[in-house]
């Protein structure tokens, strides 16, 4: 869509206030910009604080789009809606649907316009805070290396004092204990003379040892005492070398301790002074960004009433692409038709070749089983094994064996089991004798009844209707086919094809041309195209 305006009509009005009306919108403008400089690192700041903890990696992209986001909703929201609520007010439009108009653009202006007032101000600080230079911070490095070396000298310091002072002790209580050692063996010598006088004289000095043995305990107690007051001395010495460096090493550390308090103190003030500086500047840069956000309010409004003031009518231009649908939509609209035609012909294609639905199966015959007869007979697997005595019968399993090699004593035994069981009732609970009776009936009966089941099951086939024939031709050729796909998939496999499988294939064929023959008897007249059906 084009806006056109149209020339003014009132030339006068227009000429009077042109050049400055041209000034106040570049003001306008570059107000919204100072404006959106603020909001955009405001919201930059706030988003990135909340991001870094979940998403460090992304935090800073994240922080960024929602901020470009953010201000671009806000500034280009004000752009359209505040024109539109000054020409509410000059055109009165407080009518109709222009009422409705105005009751939804006058409370979301005036959301923008705090939006942007209160991010502005509340980031000015963080812009500035951001652009200002640090604090000058001095280091206490110095005075802490000052300090340990010192500290460390009074170490070594005490630690040769006391080394001296254990070694001078250790050498006097030496000398002393030499020096008793000797008296306390003179001692012990004089003794061991009074106890070989008395041997050799056979006289007793008991006197004289007493005397001997008081001048040895004298000797150490006077060692003893000797020795306890060089170790009295000793530790009195080391103690007032160790209150010495226990002073001396307090008065190092309270002069550590005063310089860097002098040095945290002017720290503390550097900051104190930065923080006003950026306290002065930033309520300075807040403020400013408040009165540009009124300059471009006030631009708005002077723009608006000097386009009324001079005539000048704004008339939309709609073209085609205004009302047609966006051209991504329609990129979706084409993908989704192309897909669906692609769908939909494989579909229909599949359809085609779906043959109809084949015609209805025989139904099947229900019986009542209450009213079967229950029938009690002696059954004997192998018929040689009790003679022929004529008690007992052989009786072939029900399961009808695959294949048409069969003698015809077979097919006759299959056909005739449920006619010999039809013979037999009432039977259940009678004695042996009775039992025996039947059985002989039913021996001499066997051969009217194999003849009568033979010639049943011919009549039956040959009464069937053309489409029970065609059905039953049908399954037998599907049995034909499934049996040489597995035949055909073992070859393909390598493995050996089992006999059961070969003896399927060539009895299902030989069930085809039969039900063929039939086919062709019940419908001569049109011509068989199913000669060769046995090889499908």
């Amino acid at each position: 869509m084009k806006e056109i305006r149209s020339l003014p009509k009132d030339n006068k009005f227009f000429s009077s206030y042109a050049k400055m009306v041209v000034l106040v919108v570049i003001a306008g403008y570059i107000a919204q910009i100072i404006s959106a400089l603020t909001e955009v690192t405001g919201i930059y700041t706030l988003a990135y604080s909340s991001v870094l903890p979940i998403a460090p990696t992304y935090a800073i992209w994240f922080a960024g789009l929602l901020a470009l986001l953010g201000t671009g909703l806000i500034e280009f929201g004000l752009r359209r809606l505040v024109p539109h609520c000054v020409d509410a007010v000059l055109f009165r439009r407080f009518k109709g649907m222009y009422l409705a108009m105005t009751v939804a653009i006058f409370p979301t202006a005036i959301l923008l316009l705090a939006s942007s007032g209160i991010l502005s101000f509340k980031n000015s600080q963080v812009i500035v805070e951001q652009v200002a230079p640090e604090a000058e911070q001095q280091t206490t490095a110095v005075i802490d290396s000052v300090h340990l070396v010192q500290k460390a000298e009074a170490a070594r310091s005490w630690s040769a004092d006391s080394t001296t002072i254990v070694a001078s002790y250790a050498t006097q209580i030496e000398a002393r204990a030499a020096e008793y050692t000797g008296k306390i063996k003179a001692a012990k010598r004089e003794l061991s003379n009074v106890y070989n006088r008395e041997r050799r004289t056979g006289q007793s000095y008991a006197t004289a040892k007493d005397q001997v043995r008081q001048k040895l305990a004298d000797l150490e107690a006077e060692q003893a005492v000797a020795t306890a007051d060089l170790w009295a001395a000793q530790a009195k010495e080391l103690s007032n070398a160790r209150l010495q460096y226990k002073e001396a090493e307090t008065m190092l550390k309270r002069r550590h301790t005063m310089a860097a308090d002098s040095i945290l103190a002017l720290n503390q003030s550097a900051r104190d002074e930065r923080s006003e500086t950026v306290s002065a500047y930033g309520g300075g840069l807040g403020y400013f960004t408040i009165a540009c956000l009124i300059v471009f309010v006030f631009s708005v409004i002077i723009e608006r009433i000097h386009r009324k003031g001079s005539g000048i009518e704004e008339t939309v231009e709609v073209s085609q692409y205004d009302i047609n649908p966006t051209a991504w939509l329609e990129g979706i609209t084409a993908v989704r038709e192309r897909v669906q035609y692609f769908v939909r012909s494989r579909i229909q294609a599949f359809a085609d070749k779906t043959p109809p639905a084949p015609l209805p199966g025989k139904p099947n015959e229900l019986y009542d089983p209450t009213q079967v007869p229950q029938v009690t007979i002696n059954l004997q697997l192998d018929p040689n094994s009790m003679g022929n005595n004529g008690n007992t019968i052989y009786i072939e399993p029900k399961r009808r064996q695959i294949g048409f090699n069969r003698s015809t004593q077979q097919t006759q035994n299959r056909t005739e089991t449920p006619s010999t069981n039809d013979l037999h009732t009432e039977q259940s609970n009678e004695n042996p004798s009775h039992t025996n009776t039947q059985n002989e009936a039913s021996t001499h009966g066997n051969s009217r009844v194999r003849s009568r089941a033979v010639n049943q099951t011919r009549e039956n086939h040959e009464n069937m209707s053309l489409s029970d024939i065609l059905q039953r031709l049908k399954d037998y050729k599907k049995r034909v086919g499934k049996h040489e796909q597995k035949k055909r998939g073992l070859e393909k496999a390598g493995k050996p094809v089992p006999n059961r499988t070969l003896s399927a294939i060539e009895n299902n064929r030989k069930w085809v041309d039969y039900y063929t023959q039939l086919a062709n008897q019940a419908q001569p007249q049109k011509p068989s195209d199913n000669g060769h059906s046995g090889n499908n």
